[in-house]
């Protein structure tokens, strides 16, 4: 048997591990290329590494006590591994980075196994998409949670898929489970808790189940999310007196999120509605007679919420559309090659601190700004993206056709996060949406395969 008939049986008896197999090779191959032609792992901040020990110290899984309030700005289970990391001399970059590799290819076995619940075909092809799929290859290589995420994200979609098909108490726990240690590894996903919810019970009434049996899986599902969630919310309750997972919010709302809507509304420059925002901040300790050193950081966190809200009230709905029209097209349309370390080097200017008269002359300023070698490297990834967008959205019809009630979850699903991310664009932000976009699109090229094969043969016939 040669080598090529080898690999052939393997693939065909055991298409998970290959799967397995052919991520994982991908991803230490990516992460060999950027320890060796001067790529990062680290991307953004460094918080991962910086305070990780303080969270496993105020837990007390490790000595000591935290030398300031800094960590809780992000929630605790990623941080913890990290922390696992470091205790045992591993704590270096590329070990994290390795790390998250081996966590996203699961994930692509966990999207095959997705695509093998409407057909063995369909689990192949986009198992081994995922296996390709840039924007999961270049996050997997990153010291971020986005790749436990992900791997957590495509896990309840398995299990909600599984609970849509026969309505049990496991699966609704399991989901429960996962769930909440999502919202504990990245805070983006606690509002779909009462949704999800309320969608359970709904699927057990419609697989004729009884009242009570529906409270219950619902139930089920609740207990599930309280697994993970309630050990960090008593935490920071017993710690900072706030029943809150985290400190984000407040950053993220009043310096992330009010600035493009007051670029759209009035065309105020972005760091000069961050100052704005900041100046208020302290005009309002002041009037306090406090200092920030003084407050928790979680009264800073709700200072900065009460801000930022305040401003998105008063402004115009259509500069808030806008924006958030904005933010979508790029979390949809952003190339995310452009999020690589290696081509980042490339980049002479922030796409954000860009002030141009439209969103389309500010990409094009920004393109061409940044040289002819990041030019090649956007457009390539801007046309791939189009083609993606374009096949996911013809699997969509077609997941439409075969089930309608996935394709409606599924389209919640995507909603969902696109609507949370509001203005924030990036490829970073579009990761969730990855194992459902890598399933539609596999599922469209299968779609387009079988026609032409239909029409092949009818020619062939005529």
């Amino acid at each position: 048997m040669t080598p090529a008939m080898r690999i052939k049986a393997f693939v065909s008896g055991h298409p998970l591990w290959s799967i397995f197999i052919f991520a994982s090779l991908i991803r230490v191959l990516n992460i060999w290329h950027v320890a060796v032609f001067g790529g990062k792992f680290v991307i953004e901040d460094s918080f991962f590494l910086t305070f990780s020990i303080e969270w496993a110290q105020s837990f007390g899984f490790m000595a000591g006590e935290p030398g300031s309030n800094s960590f809780v700005e992000r929630v605790p289970i990623y941080p913890l591994v990290v922390a696992l990391f470091q205790a045992i001399g591993l704590g270096a970059p590329i070990f994290l980075a390795l790390f998250n590799g081996m966590l996203d290819a699961l994930t692509c076995v966990i999207i095959g196994l997705l695509g093998c619940m409407m057909e063995r075909r369909l689990g192949l092809v986009a198992g081994g998409m995922a296996a390709m799929w840039p924007n999961l290859i270049i996050h997997s290589g990153l010291v971020l949670s986005d790749a436990l995420f992900v791997l957590l994200f495509s896990a309840i979609l398995y299990c909600a898929a599984k609970f849509l098909r026969e309505p049990t108490a496991s699966w609704s726990l399991a989901s429960g489970g996962l769930l909440g240690f999502a919202i504990v590894t990245r805070t983006v996903a606690q509002f779909l808790v009462p949704p999800i919810t309320i969608a359970i019970g709904a699927i057990a009434l419609y697989h004729r189940r009884s009242k009570l049996n529906a409270m219950g899986l619902s139930l089920m599902f609740v207990v599930g999310t309280m697994i993970a969630t309630v050990p960090v919310l008593t935490h920071n309750w017993v710690k900072f007196d706030n029943f809150s997972f985290s400190v984000q919010s407040g950053t993220h709302m009043a310096y992330w999120v009010v600035p493009p809507i007051k670029a759209v509304e009035n065309g105020t420059p972005l760091a000069e509605t961050v100052s704005k925002m900041r100046g208020r901040f302290v005009d309002g300790l002041e009037r306090d007679g406090v200092r920030e050193t003084e407050i928790s950081p979680f009264e800073v966190d709700r200072r900065l919420k009460e801000i930022a809200i305040a401003e998105i009230l008063v402004s115009s709905p259509l500069a808030i559309a806008k924006a958030w029209a904005k933010g979508i097209t790029v979390n949809l349309m952003s190339p995310a090659i452009l999020i690589d370390t290696r081509v980042r080097a490339l980049a002479t200017q922030s796409f954000y601190s860009l002030e141009t008269p439209h969103f389309f002359a500010k990409v094009w300023r920004y393109v061409v700004g940044n040289g002819p070698v990041y030019g090649i490297l956007f457009v390539i990834g801007a046309f791939g993206s189009i083609v993606t967008l374009g096949l996911s959205l013809y699997g969509a019809l077609l997941l439409w056709r075969r089930n309608c009630w996935v394709a409606v979850f599924t389209g919640l699903a995507v909603v969902y996060f696109l609507l949370l991310n509001g203005p924030v664009g990036s490829p970073k932000y579009r990761l969730p949406l990855e194992p459902i976009i890598v399933l539609l699109t596999s599922l469209g090229i299968l779609g387009l395969w079988d026609w032409w094969q239909t029409r092949y043969s009818k020619k062939q016939e005529a």
